[in-house]
């Protein structure tokens, strides 16, 4: 690593003394009183490390804590109490034992069922939020990675307490050119700082309720612009990314500037692999256009200034944020030029799962912080809701992971947009009578076989039925057209597939099954599904308000009675099963009575007639069939 000077570590420091301020003023971010109570004396306890050292190793000097502004507590009050809420609730879904009842004998988990969970903090700071977590529970583990001086500096403090119980410290290092404040530390190479159990009793006057003696800390040095010594620092831990995991970014990714997909492409397909696991991330966006032009106009103007004065803070040399620097110019910078930009970069990234991009002004309102009279006289509210505006609460979720879960951790989300393009990463094989498949989703170079494999299997119908002929065409000029934007053509957009991208829109997917051989891929069959509201078909027998409606399905005449159309409708109640709270719902599927196969595809799977109805001389049969809770 190249050599760091102190005032990266001074940031961390300052936002440690701003959490406190705002606690200190009468906040209460946790509503939990005792958990409150754990927190704020853990970060009273890393303050006091190095309040009172100022001949330490890492020569940190403070003379207090410095009372923010109202307009500053108060902000940092709603951002602890958002991610600390999000912290607990995961762990509270993720272990199953019973965490409010104590066991006599220290490490005696006998006849509990218990599932281990991660916290790992990007960019760690001195912030205690991890350990506090892990106190929720037990069978609890912390990872948190920094750059090399913050390690060193919260290595300091946490010994100083005594609260990590050590299987590993990294040897002290010996100052080097003391007059420029650097040092010899900062030439190293990275790894494991810190590791070993958490002691929650060596802060004074804090205990917990239960057992979690097991609950493991490591403190990992690291560069976050270099995913491959990070992949390589993070395999020597003891980390087990098959264990649900929550992946914490707090205003980090802001500073690392073109790195960040690179840093979000690791997380997703390294760090959240467990179906159970998600990233959050608290992060400058550019704000959404405001209810009128005249707010919008308000609030893009605060945000160009805020933005501006906290770069030039930063060029200045007075703060820094934990990520090395190349050059005597530091890079923040909103990580997206809007919600929707930031969501289409997590897909682009491999997320797939939910992915949500929500305004900190949107999310603050579930929290009764919020809501409350402020403890401190307060008359910003305007400046407060448009710095709320500049920030945004950012979760992506592996594949599978739990709706319902979902709902409950991040309650402020609209799931009909978080939905929006998930499964496009998802890919099974599947071997039948010699043949290898694959169920996946659609992609750009898929899109002309798709659309010659829907017309061919109506040809056969266009002379007997004009109608048909008809349907086709408009299909392939609306829902099957190739015409629009793509990832290819703007970073806007989810995919490099127009199809999917209309479909995902809509609350739908495409998938296609292919045939592989030696030579080359061909498609077997098609399926799309979009979500749909009530009022649009009549007597659904819903109590509910959506039903999900399935389009073009085909499947290549040669490939048939294989399996494949059961396949496919298997991928649709999966995604309605995985992507739908309100439940019952319905699949529905309108095809030709002349078309044998599907029919009898439907009747097979569980399908009912709902309806039929004439067009010309053709009768039409729209199917349904319910998906229960």
């Amino acid at each position: 690593m190249s050599k760091i000077n102190t005032p990266v570590a001074k940031t961390a420091i300052d936002a440690i003394n701003a959490k406190l301020s705002a606690l200190n003023c009468g906040y209460k971010p946790i509503s939990d009183e005792s958990e409150g109570n754990y927190y704020h004396k853990l970060l009273q306890a890393i303050k006091s490390t190095y309040t009172s050292s100022t001949n330490s190793t890492n020569k940190i000097q403070n003379p207090g804590i410095k009372r923010q502004t109202p307009l500053v507590n108060s902000g940092y009050a709603i951002r602890v109490a958002t991610i600390s809420s999000m912290i607990a609730k995961f762990i509270e879904k993720n272990t199953k034992s019973n965490t409010k009842q104590s066991t006599d004998t220290p490490g005696d988990d006998t006849g509990v069922e218990t599932t281990r969970a991660n916290i790992m903090l990007l960019g760690c700071g001195l912030d205690i939020v991890g350990i506090w977590g892990s106190s929720l529970a037990m069978n609890v583990d912390v990872y948190e990675i920094d750059c090399i001086d913050n390690c060193l500096v919260k290595q300091d403090a946490l010994t100083r307490i005594g609260i990590i119980q050590c299987d590993h410290v990294e040897s002290e290092h010996n100052d080097e050119d003391e007059d420029d404040g650097t040092t010899a530390s900062a030439d190293q190479d990275g790894g494991i700082i810190l590791q070993g159990r958490i002691d929650y009793g060596a802060v004074e006057g804090c205990t917990i309720s239960f057992n979690a003696s097991n609950n493991t800390y490591s403190l990992l040095a690291a560069d976050l612009r270099d995913t491959v010594s990070l992949e390589q620092i993070v395999a020597s831990s003891s980390f087990n990314p098959f264990a649900p995991t929550i992946v914490i970014s707090e205003l980090v990714i802001a500073y690392l500037g073109q790195h960040t997909e690179k840093l979000l492409k690791y997380i997703s397909s390294s760090l959240c692999i467990c179906d159970e696991s998600m990233f959050l991330a608290y992060e400058p966006v550019i704000p959404s256009s405001g209810k009128t032009v005249s707010q919008n106009s308000n609030v893009m103007a605060y945000a160009k200034d805020y933005f501006g004065q906290f770069s030039s803070k930063l060029n200045r040399g007075e703060a820094d944020h934990g990520t090395q620097k190349n050059s005597s110019q530091m890079c923040f910078e909103p990580i997206g030029k809007s919600t929707r930009h930031v969501e289409n970069k997590l897909r682009r990234c491999q997320f797939d799962g939910f992915v949500d991009c929500s305004q900190m002004s949107k999310a603050a309102r579930y929290f009764e912080i919020s809501r409350r009279s402020p403890p401190e006289l307060f008359d910003e509210q305007i400046a407060l809701q448009f710095h709320l505006h500049c920030y945004s609460i950012i979760i992506a979720t592996s594949n599978k992971f739990n709706i319902r879960a979902l709902n409950s951790i991040c309650p402020w989300i609209v799931t009909n947009h978080a939905i929006r393009g998930i499964g496009y990463f998802s890919s099974r094989e599947i071997k039948r009578e010699g043949d290898t498949m694959i169920l996946t989703s659609i992609k750009k170079k898929y899109e002309e076989e798709v659309r010659n494999l829907f017309k061919d299997t109506y040809t056969s119908l266009f002379d007997d039925y004009p109608s048909v002929r008809k349907l086709v065409k408009s299909a392939l000029k609306s829902d099957l057209s190739t015409k629009g934007q793509a990832s290819s053509d703007r970073n806007d957009c989810q995919s490099d597939s127009v199809i999917w991208n209309r479909y995902s829109d809509n609350g739908g997917a495409f998938w296609v099954v292919i045939e592989v051989d030696e030579e080359k891929q061909h498609i077997l069959g098609c399926i799309g599904v979009t979500k749909k509201c009530t009022n649009s078909v009549v007597n659904l027998g819903l109590e509910g308000s959506e039903y999900y409606e399935m389009n073009r399905l085909a499947v290549r005449q040669g490939a048939r009675r294989k399996g494949i159309g059961k396949l496919l409708l298997g991928a649709v109640e999966e995604h309605i099963q995985r992507t739908t709270i309100s439940r019952p719902t319905c699949m529905v599927a309108t095809t030709p009575k002349v078309l044998e196969a599907a029919n009898t595809l439907y009747s097979a799977n569980g399908f009912t007639i709902h309806e039929e109805i004439m067009m010309g001389k053709m009768l039409i049969r729209t199917y349904k069939k319910m998906i229960p809770h």
